[in-house]
This record gives structure tokens, C-alpha cells and sequence, in this order.
């Protein structure tokens, strides 16, 4: 997915209200009107239903403990600004996570298979390992990730007959060093990011406090399809709650 990255929430929504919009060139591109996502931004969540996506970091996959404590606050603090906060469930993350890398593996290849035979050196060690994996999926294999998508969509939308938002993780650990391989390797797989590529939902990681140590931590916030608007609400009306767009991080 492609999407804007901003230091607030509002200029994010400002960014999405610039690139988005039907491209007639790209079968890929629906053709609906674009919103203005700023509007209702200041309308608080009073009222909303928020889902806590709670096993995929509790019992799918165990994220590090400041970063699930830092999810729970945001759940209980929307509670306080009066939202009805529950949680729900959803297909184990592993069933997200496989089903993601099979598509993505295929597809990325296509992609690269070019410039991947013609200049293989213009990629980084670990891209090139990543891409060529690429080369070795059965098209049998591709297809039924296809269908797998569809259901774990359908079932994921579903949830939104209870909820109108749905809170979780984003990563699962505080940021590594980039320069170290074995870290990246890690926490690279480590994430709840990958299920909303696959459901094709849009999501929002902002930034939930700070780690004991300095590091930054992030939440995520997901919505049912063409509702990037609400999401912005949401996402307001927790910045405007906490001081975490006015700090810095601060490695101790």
C-alpha cells in the first residue's frame, strides 16, 4: 500500500485528499468520488464502537510488553473519551501472515524479474534473496493464496457489523538498529501490518509512547473499506489526547 507519512494527523489526511483519486490508467483504481478526509476530523469518538484485535499480539504472536501495554492504554483512553471499547476476533495472524507472503512473493518478482536478470546488482543482498523467492512459487500455490485472500477478506469485514474501528499492533517490538541484519531479520516478521494487505482494508499506524529506554512505540488503527475518513476521526482524537506529537524520542 501506498500511503502518506506525517508528523500529524491532520496533515496526513491533508496528503490523502492531494494523491487520491481514480487513475484511468490503472485497472487497480476504483473509480469513486474522493471524500475530503479533514472533514468531521474534530468530532471525537463519543459514541464509536472499537474493536481491540487483542490475540494477534497477546496470543498469535507475543509483542514485546511495552508495546502491548502501550495498545492497552490507547484502548482504555478511548473508553475515557467515550467510545465503547471490545474486543473481537479474527483469523490467526500466521493464517494473515502466509497467505500475504505467498502473494506478495509472486507478485514482487513479476515486478522485478527484469532488472532482477538485467542488474542484479542495483538490489541490496537482502532484496535480491527476498525477490528471487519469488521465482520458485507454483502458480497452483499463488492461485489458492488468491481464494484464501477472498475469505480471509470476507470474514475480516464482517467484524464490522459489531465495531467500527478495530485497534491492534502494528509492529510487535520497538525499533532495531538498521545496521544490524540479525535484528532486522527478526522484527521484519514480527508485525500486524500484513493482514490488512491481504483484507485490502485501510489502516493507520500513529505513534501510541515511548519505550523505557527512549524508543518510539505505534498503534494501529483499521477500518472497513473507503472509510480512511473515520479512521482520521479516530486518530485525532487520540493525538489530541496524549502528547506524542510534541515529543521526540530520547535514547537513554
Amino acid at each position: 500500500h501506498v500511503g502518506p507519512l506525517t508528523r500529524t494527523v491532520m496533515d496526513n489526511a491533508l496528503m490523502l485528499n492531494v494523491i487520491a483519486g481514480h487513475d484511468a490508467q490503472d485497472p487497480g483504481s476504483a473509480d469513486l468520488a474522493v471524500a475530503d478526509y479533514t472533514e468531521g476530523i474534530a468530532n471525537g469518538v463519543k459514541g464509536l464502537r472499537i474493536g481491540v484485535l487483542r490475540h494477534f499480539y497477546c496470543t498469535d504472536m507475543s509483542a514485546d510488553t511495552e508495546v502491548a501495554a502501550s495498545i492497552e492504554a490507547a484502548a482504555d483512553l478511548f473508553s475515557q473519551l467515550g467510545a465503547k471499547v471490545s474486543e473481537v476476533s479474527t483469523a490467526p495472524l500466521a493464517e494473515y501472515l502466509a497467505c500475504n507472503r505467498m502473494i506478495m512473493t509472486s507478485e514482487a518478482y513479476a515486478i522485478h524479474e527484469h532488472w532482477m536478470q538485467t542488474c542484479p546488482e542495483d538490489y541490496g543482498a537482502l532484496a535480491r534473496e527476498r525477490l528471487m523467492a519469488g521465482a520458485f512459487v507454483r502458480a497452483a500455490d499463488y492461485v489458492n493464496a488468491t481464494r484464501v485472500r477472498r475469505k480471509l477478506a470476507a470474514s475480516f469485514h464482517a467484524l464490522f457489523k459489531e465495531v467500527d474501528v478495530v485497534l491492534t499492533t502494528s509492529s510487535m517490538d520497538p525499533a532495531c538498529r538498521i545496521d544490524d541484519p540479525q535484528a532486522v531479520e527478526y522484527t521484519y516478521k514480527r508485525q500486524s501490518r500484513a493482514p490488512f494487505n491481504v483484507t485490502g482494508s485501510p489502516a493507520l499506524a500513529i505513534p501510541s509512547g515511548f519505550t523505557k529506554s527512549g524508543l518510539p512505540l505505534g498503534m494501529q488503527l483499521v477500518g472497513r473499506p473507503w472509510s480512511e475518513a473515520l479512521l482520521y476521526r479516530v486518530a485525532h482524537a487520540y493525538e489530541q489526547a496524549t502528547p506524542w506529537r510534541d515529543s521526540h524520542a530520547r535514547l537513554a
